[in-house]
């Protein structure tokens, strides 16, 4: 049965669920289709950090946009784990949210180096930050840099009661439901299923990698694997936090309290997906990695995975319109909890057609510069060597 809408999402996990729930609450009709069940995708294997720290540091986001840009990025995503907050204590939504510190330490001492620029240029913007040179962990750093009031929580529940409460707003959510194609004709959008249609006015693709063949976000992305093991761990063997170490490809855990011991969810191991590697040999080199590190810790690992990461080839995420009356959102890197706020804010914004202070700084279409694709394409490339070679 053909059926009208203000808005279609594509893709049911924490972006398009996100937007559902903000673009519901100003009275648009809205409808979320998800060829699986909502949050089965990259939602289901992130480790769910919320921090305003990126892939990108912030001296290099600085040389690649300036420092007033620089600033609107780490601003936008602190915003987006107040937005979080507040939606889980509004909606009454129990998912262990919990305010925490987010520790970046340095591998060397030419890392800790680089270290103290960033935190020079966030206390200069005026981020809460801290800077300590001694290793107050039970693993070896040369320092450290603090971000204040970062976040953690438990995705799977925040996504699936945040997807009850955009139905309570009147939102339509569609599980096994895959859209094949869309036609834009007559100022109205053609969404084919294959078996029926729907209609939209617009349309919003949150599918992680952009649904179709969107020319214009095509070469400003990359597809990337990350291994991660979850571990049972001695109880009060680090503080509940989140941490991530400088090397390249980074190392990032946290550690959560699950009563008579603790948990630590770790990943790292990064390269691009198209790099033929053994999964195998990635998962014990991860381990590898953490035996070496945590050399006083006995752990039990409980599970392993790996999870897509798409990174943005200039360091920033591709969220906005593409052309008239569809928008898209994608390239979140390691950072897509706090990124999927952000969408729905500016896309909700977009189809309002109010302004919204990040949608310039996130454009899709926007021209890579020379000096980003240097940065970043630098970053890459040194991921890519020492995943595969081991120097």
């Amino acid at each position: 049965m053909e059926k009208n809408y203000d808005v279609a999402i594509i893709g049911g996990g924490t972006t398009g669920i996100s937007t559902a729930y903000v673009l519901a609450g100003t009275g648009k009709t809205c409808a979320v289709f998800e060829k699986n069940t909502i949050g089965s995708g990259a939602t289901a294997k992130t480790t769910a950090f919320l921090t305003n720290l990126l892939d990108t540091s912030l001296v290099d986001l600085k040389k690649i946009f300036g420092q007033e840009k620089a600033k609107l990025v780490w601003q936008s995503h602190a915003e987006a784990i107040d937005t979080i907050e507040h939606i889980v204590n509004s909606e009454h939504i129990d998912c262990s949210f919990m305010r925490c510190p987010s520790y970046n330490y340095a591998n060397s001492t030419k890392d800790f180096e680089g270290l103290t620029k960033d935190y020079q240029l966030a206390k200069e913007l005026g981020f809460d930050v801290e800077l300590h040179k001694n290793n107050n962990f039970p693993f070896n750093s040369s320092g450290y840099m603090i971000l204040k009031n970062q976040a953690k929580f438990y995705l799977s529940h925040y996504v699936k009661a945040l997807a009850q409460k955009a139905q309570q707003r009147g939102a339509f959510i569609f599980e096994h439901r895959e859209i094949k194609e869309i036609q834009y004709k007559d100022g109205i959008w053609k969404l084919n299923d294959g078996a029926s249609s729907v209609f939209a006015k617009d349309v919003v693709i949150a599918t992680y990698y952009p649904f179709g063949r969107q020319t214009k976000t095509h070469f400003k992305k990359g597809m990337y694997v990350s291994y991660v093991f979850k571990l049972q761990i001695p109880k009060n063997y680090l503080p509940y936090a989140i941490f991530e170490d400088t090397a390249n490809p980074y190392h990032y855990f946290r550690t959560d309290d699950e009563g008579d011991h603790d948990s630590m969810i770790i990943g790292g191991q990064d390269h691009r997906a198209d790099i033929p590697l053994n999964k195998e040999k990635n998962f014990i080199a991860l381990e590898k990695w953490i035996q070496k590190t945590f050399t006083s810790m006995k752990y039990t690992i409980k599970s392993r995975w790996t999870g897509p990461i798409l990174e943005p080839s200039d360091g920033l995420a591709l969220i906005g319109k593409i052309k008239d009356h569809l928008y898209v959102a994608t390239a979140f890197s390691g950072n897509g909890i706090t990124y999927s706020t952000i969408t729905a804010q500016i896309v909700s914004d977009l189809i309002e057609n109010k302004k919204n202070p990040y949608a310039e700084l996130y454009d899709p279409t926007r021209f890579l510069n020379v000096k980003s694709m240097l940065i970043k394409g630098r970053d890459y490339a040194s991921e890519n060597w020492h995943t595969i070679f081991g120097t």
